[in-house]
């Protein structure tokens, strides 16, 4: 999760918006072969995919679809008509999964911002110049890594909410990767720490994941919080 990646501009996970298909009134329906389970299984994972991007769905008209695609009867609407439709219905959408990005970012950079201006008041809590706030958790010894260095540390990850997201710990391996590869905010940090060093190091959006986020679990304009230990520093 630390490393650069390509951005993923639609942050599906994180919008809760509700389809429009009513309960059905048997919800116990007995599943009582695989073909029912599969179809059930089909059927469940199509509608959490619908319900997680906030499409609304007429349940006759998707049903009356689903039974002309699989009998192979003639289609009520021909191929351009249907790609007209959908051109519209897909920029739609993506107008409205923007504005809710942006409605959700402004409100993360503004609890962001309010976390790392109280907690830069707590007792132990420095500030580098790039506003990278950090807490000696363990002093290390001898040189410091630059940017060019390859090195190996334990971490652990998490919101401000104290959600984790990545743990080396929890894998029991620590990894190793180049310091300019990795976001800035973990450049800037890890290239003042002495080898050995634990710190609790809290990071600004603008210099982890930014506006686009880590979709489903980082979300856009998040501040994070990492523990990181130092261990090895491999210097070319």
């Amino acid at each position: 999760m630390i490393m650069k990646k390509q951005a993923v501009v639609v942050a599906i996970g994180m919008l809760g918006v509700s389809m429009a298909f009513a309960a059905p009134k048997h919800a116990r329906m007995p599943l009582k072969n695989d073909t029912q389970r599969v179809s059930y299984i089909l059927g469940l994972q199509a509608g959490q995919s619908f319900k997680k991007v906030g499409v609304k769905l007429d349940q006759r008209a998707f049903i009356k679809g689903m039974n002309t695609g699989t009998t192979g009867t003639k289609p009520l609407l021909t191929v351009q008509q249907m790609q007209t439709v959908m051109m519209r219905f897909k920029t739609a959408l993506a107008i409205k999964l923007k504005a809710k990005v942006a409605t959700l970012a402004a409100r993360n950079l503004a609890k962001g911002t309010a976390f790392l201006a109280a907690n830069a008041k707590k007792s132990g809590i420095k500030t580098l110049s790039s506003g990278i706030q950090y807490k000696v958790i363990k002093k290390g010894t001898g040189m410091m890594p630059k940017a060019t260095d390859k090195v190996t540390v334990d971490y652990e990850g998490s919101t401000i909410n104290g959600i984790v997201f990545d743990s080396s710990y929890k894998r029991g391996t620590p990894a190793t990767f180049p310091l300019n590869g990795v976001i800035k905010g973990w450049t800037d940090a890890l290239s003042h720490m002495k080898k050995g060093a634990t710190w609790m190091i809290y990071i600004p959006a603008a210099l982890a994941y930014g506006a686009n986020g880590q979709p489903p679990v980082i979300g856009p304009n998040e501040a994070l919080v990492f523990k990181v230990h130092l261990i090895k520093i491999n210097s070319k």
